[in-house]
């Protein structure tokens, strides 16, 4: 019986089973014996089923303690299917209209509910899901311990899926300098093995597969409950960690696992890339308005905050109108803060005082509206930092997003960076989620985060799509960490997976700190020059980390020159998925992004880094076999035409080192 539809999404129930469908992908579970069972995984477009389920099999989920994985009857407890319903969620702040269904389970034994929540997109290859979970009784075991049998998703694969790959990606990147760590690939192990990572890809010699998103923190930052993030063997799929620790259930409200999402694809790796891809820009689709940011942060030119005065900050946005800098984000410095720092409330454990969130009267006398009328008569968005109160857990999360919802209100302050996180535990991770949602919802999307994730123990890449964008570097050249090369080659190893629209990239003043550099080293920011340094970010959001009001004539001319660049091809590049092509970025060769349009269009860029050679063949994705139009954007210059075959290569010629093309491409008919 059909229980909801939206555009080509569906949701059925007939007795014990349940499926959760669209034109691309059809999910199937069946109440057996009290057990509910992951039965089927289909691809519709191939008709391949790539799980299997058994008379014997367990539950599509485990918690050790409280679901046994045996029929003992002093231990088995059947869970009954209580309800099945299904409800069209309109378009929220950050998140695409979709069908989402609902099945309840109970155990009244135990006093257990267990509601699985499965969100289907129109026209996507994977099917989103998470667990509601309330219990009276703790489960039984050790509390502290990491347990394998912790899953929330337990699937018996089909035995054509031999091959596997695990990927993870690092956030702490005041640590890291690479975004994307390929953990382990090869044939699926015997034996079931442990893995940590955020993605797992199954493929069968056909190239078709599965793949599995997994939306909870790095493995770097998981909080102790589980060893690894998955556990893979031949015919067995193990998605681990409910983000809830045995001592964290509640009897009287409900406890959110992390979400993940399961896809199909065929066309081997490439198509599994694809297919995570496509899933992601339909769930998050582009609000220009909202998404495309190009901001200066003046916390790059490492003065910690100091003369963060109304004077200084009216110098900033005259600065940012004058270059076209469309926005302009005060970092730590303007609050009242705690009269010891923040360094030493955040190390010290210290108690905010209440008036620590008001703008420090002896830096503005008058208050921040000079500030921001300043903004408002230039042009220029006002951004602001704030650090919510990790100490307490999060738990004065309404009165904090209420004091960035009034911001917003009085002084139309719309992007706020969120820092200093640390989630130690699932009431931190459910008070941040809250307040982060509260600040969406109530502005209706109008007031949007620039989440943080550089250190501490955060969400990562993709459990926080839906509130923002994400604040990716800490680097400076005062400190001599700064490389150009190095940001493209995080920027590039992450456009395989996360979207480059949802990652704040920066640009650095490359005339400073020159002495920390070894002059001899050809790939030093003042090398590589500044207007390759911004181009670096041309095909993301782009931050200017540094005072724009500092820069030499030469560096303002060149920031200006560059925010007109972007200006001029941003619709294109972020309404596009944007690909990492070319070579990985090592400082001497000849990396690129390609952003693919639809119809066959697109645009391009295409790096020299130091190298010696003055021409390179890219080798383009997702382009039919077909005569193109190649049309130069910068520098421009007149078309040509060319014949792509299965694989498209173009070929580059560049001017110089650390030069840049940039070109239009559409498929002719």
């Amino acid at each position: 019986m059909e229980i909801g539809r939206f555009e080509d999404c569906r949701v059925a129930s007939s007795g014990a089973r349940i499926v959760v469908e669209n034109a691309r992908i059809r999910r199937v579970w069946r109440l057996h014996r009290g057990r509910l069972q992951a039965a089927s995984v289909e691809d519709r477009a191939s008709g391949a089923d790539h799980a299997r389920v058994a008379d014997d099999a367990g539950h599509a989920f485990e918690y050790r303690g409280l679901f046994p994985a045996n029929t003992d009857p002093l231990l088995w407890h059947p869970l009954r299917l209580s309800s099945v319903r299904a409800r069209v969620v309109k378009p929220a702040t950050l998140e695409a209209a979709h069908l989402e269904a609902s099945v309840l389970l109970e155990d009244s034994l135990q006093g257990l509910s267990i509601r699985m929540i499965h969100r289907v997109f129109p026209g996507t290859p994977a099917i989103r899901s998470s667990i509601e979970i309330r219990a009276e009784n703790y489960p039984r075991g050790p509390f502290l311990a990491d347990d394998p049998m912790r899953a929330v998703e337990a699937l018996a694969l089909a035995q054509g899926l031999r091959a596997f790959e695990v990927v993870d990606l690092i956030a702490k990147t005041d640590r890291h300098h690479d975004g994307l760590r390929v953990l382990r690939e090869g044939r699926v192990p015997t034996d079931p093995a442990g893995f940590d990572g955020c993605i797992a890809i199954l493929k069968g010699p056909d190239g078709r597969g599965m793949f599995v998103l997994k939306e909870g923190p790095p493995a770097e930052e998981r909080r102790a409950e589980v060893p690894c993030d998955f556990r893979i063997g031949a015919g067995f799929l193990r998605v681990l960690g409910w983000g809830i620790a045995p001592h964290e259930f509640c009897p009287d409200r409900d406890r959110a696992s992390y979400g993940w999402s399961v896809g199909v694809f065929e066309g081997g790796r490439e198509g599994a890339v694809r297919a995570i891809r496509e899933t992601l820009d339909a769930r998050f689709p582009r609000n220009p308005s909202r998404d495309d940011q190009f901001m200066a942060n003046p916390w790059g030119a490492n003065k910690r905050g100091e003369g963060m005065t109304e004077a200084f900050l009216k110098r900033e946005i005259r600065a940012c109108a004058s270059l076209g800098i469309p926005a302009y984000q005060p970092d730590a410095g303007w609050e009242t803060g705690h009269p010891r720092s923040h360094a030493h409330r955040v190390l010290g454990n210290l108690v905010l005082p209440d008036d620590a969130w008001t703008f420090r009267k002896s830096n503005f006398p008058r208050g921040f509206e000079p500030v921001a009328r300043e903004a408002r008569d230039l042009g220029v968005r006002l951004g602001l930092w704030f650090s919510p109160d990790l100490h307490r857990q999060y738990r004065t999360w309404r009165e904090e997003a209420d004091i960035l919802l009034d911001l917003w209100r009085r002084h139309g302050i719309d992007a706020f960076k969120i820092d200093t996180v640390l989630l130690r535990s699932k009431d931190a991770d459910e008070n941040l989620d809250a307040f982060c949602r509260r600040v969406l919802e109530e502005s209706r999307g109008r007031a949007t985060l620039n989440l943080d994730i550089t250190a501490g123990q955060r969400w990562g890449y993709f459990r926080a799509l839906d509130c923002g964008n994400l604040f990716l570097e800490n680097r400076y050249t005062q400190w001599g960490n700064y490389w150009p090369w190095k940001t493209l080659r995080h920027l590039w190893q992450l456009a395989e997976f996360v979207p480059t629209r949802k990652l704040q990239i920066e640009i650095l003043d490359t005339e400073t700190g020159a002495g920390k550099y070894d002059r001899k080293d050809p790939t030093r920011p003042a090398a590589a020059g500044q207007d390759y340094a911004a181009a670096v970010a041309l095909f993301a959001n782009p931050l200017f980390w540094g005072e724009p009001s500092s820069l030499s004539a030469k560096g303002r001319a060149s920031i200006a020159r560059m925010t007109a660049l972007w200006k001029s091809v941003k619709d294109e590049v972020l309404s596009g998925t944007v690909w990492p092509v070319g070579e990985e970025p090592s400082g001497r060769g000849f990396p690129g992004f390609q952003s693919a349009g639809s119809d066959g269009r697109g645009i391009a860029i295409f790096y020299r880094e130091a190298a010696r050679a003055a021409k390179a063949s890219f080798d383009l994705r997702v382009l039919d076999p077909g005569r193109y139009r190649i049309e130069p954007v910068w520098p421009p210059g007149p078309p040509r035409f060319v014949r792509f075959g299965r694989q498209p290569r173009l070929e580059i010629e560049f001017a110089r080192p650390h030069d840049f093309r940039i070109v239009r491409y559409a498929r002719l008919p």
